[in-house]
């Protein structure tokens, strides 16, 4: 019998390990510590498993020239077709490889799970993720009473295990309750070699959310304030980027979007010229990526890359999510948006301050450390990750819960926190 003792060891066990392991970081690349190469063969070798057919380039269906990789899972219970992107071609394929390898086992039952309601957790004493805080969570619509399963993740402030709804967790997205009280997104959903690598995207994941959801809250003037020409970021690709998109009759537009915590966060919007010339052009439309990552070049190369896969997303028509309203819409045009973005396409990139100063970290739990402790000062009371991998497995899956960072309003299942409410109110003053 499953008891949550058993479980909070369990993953107090992991996150001990995982701490002592040696990781190192190859290839430039601060937070993954293989080559992508190897990471791609992987994901190969398990994806009869994993339930992927395919995995390609789509690159050549747009004229950018940014590398683009799609996996495709036929029998998904959630999203069946997923991209990637990276700075070379190898990083694109392995990219889509695990964002399709990290939704299939967000869609399988927890190994290891207690059956209770929150009123009999509670009563037995047994520590919860704070729902009242959770964005994807409306808590008044959550049966207390209701049996559900909890599966149990830690707690990197507090450095204790904590009992987490499976619904917060999983990516199950067949048989949803008709009034769900939970947003079933992947925001905070990673995957890494190691466990600590999946940790830190999905934090920086839930850092960059936040901060796009409080910028999208500014009037126009102050967006443009935070715009920054592409030099000012000093990171080789984007710079070779901005180039080929240039080329390509496309206009970049760079947002320094970070937020309170200090945690780079970047916006980029990418706007063809014929689209600015003519709004009912039919075109990739525009397009905005966003990242987050411990240096703002890094952060910018990652929206960037965003951006350029959103264009051959909608090139390509192969999402599920995506359907014929959002080509009728493109095909039409939105004046008012197309104008209001082209605007801000076109506003020069202020005289910026000096760019912030990389902050090295000896090892990536390290980074981990220092990105919670920004959250901690804030404010922000847990800081939760579910391992979703057994550890023998050959990649790691995790999910981050941060109650109190924003994802903004949209969707179902969803509550606006009080960082949000207080933006708000700053912005309706």
């Amino acid at each position: 019998m499953t008891t949550w003792p058993m479980l909070a060891d369990t993953v107090a066990g992991r996150v001990a390990a995982s701490r002592r392991t040696a990781d190192r970081a190859v290839h430039g690349e601060r937070d993954r510590v293989v080559d992508p190469a190897e990471t791609l063969a992987v994901v190969r070798r398990l994806a009869s498993t994993l339930g992927i057919t395919r995995i390609g380039l789509v690159t050549g269906l747009d004229r950018v020239g940014v590398p683009i990789g799609a996996a495709y899972r036929p029998n998904s219970r959630s999203l069946s077709v997923n991209q990637g992107k990276g700075r070379d071609a190898v990083s694109a394929l392995a990219s889509a490889a695990m964002e399709a390898a990290e939704v299939a086992v967000a869609e399988r039952d927890p190994a290891a799970c207690l059956t209770l309601s929150l009123a009999e957790a509670a009563a037995a004493g047994v520590p919860l993720v704070d729902l009242a805080r959770v964005t994807r969570c409306r808590p008044r619509d959550v049966d207390r009473a209701l049996p559900r399963r909890l599966v149990a993740g830690f707690d990197l402030i507090a450095g204790t295990a904590v009992a987490v709804p499976v619904e917060l967790v999983g990516l199950d997205h067949v048989d949803l309750p008709p009034r769900d009280a939970f947003d079933r997104s992947s925001d905070g959903l990673a995957s890494g070699n190691l466990l600590v690598e999946a940790v830190l995207r999905g934090l920086h994941e839930l850092v960059e959310r936040d901060a796009i959801a409080l910028m999208e809250l500014l009037p126009d003037p102050a967006v443009a304030a935070l715009k920054r020409a592409p030099a000012w970021f000093g990171d080789p690709w984007l710079d070779a980027a901005a180039h080929r998109l240039d080329a390509a009759g496309v206009d970049v537009a760079l947002f320094d979007a970070t937020s309170d915590f200090g945690v780079p966060v970047v916006a980029a919007l990418l706007t063809p010229r014929r689209m600015e010339r003519d709004p009912g052009a039919i075109e990739a439309g525009l397009t905005i990526g966003y990242g987050s990552d411990a240096s703002v070049g890094s952060a910018a190369m990652r929206a960037v890359a965003e951006a350029c896969q959103a264009r051959v997303t909608a090139i390509a028509g192969a999402r599920d999510d995506i359907g014929a309203d959002r080509y009728r819409s493109l095909g039409a045009g939105d004046r008012g948006r197309n104008d209001r973005l082209a605007a801000l396409t076109a506003a020069p990139a202020v005289d910026a301050p000096p760019r912030p100063a990389l902050v090295r970290t000896d090892g990536l739990w390290a980074a981990v450390d220092a990105v919670v402790a920004r959250l901690a000062a804030s404010g922000i009371r847990q800081v939760v990750m579910v391992p979703m991998t057994d550890p023998d497995f050959p990649f790691a899956v995790c999910r981050v819960i941060v109650p109190g960072l924003e994802i903004g309003t949209g969707g179902p299942g969803r509550q606006p926190g009080a960082r949000l409410l207080r933006a708000m109110l700053r912005s309706a003053a």
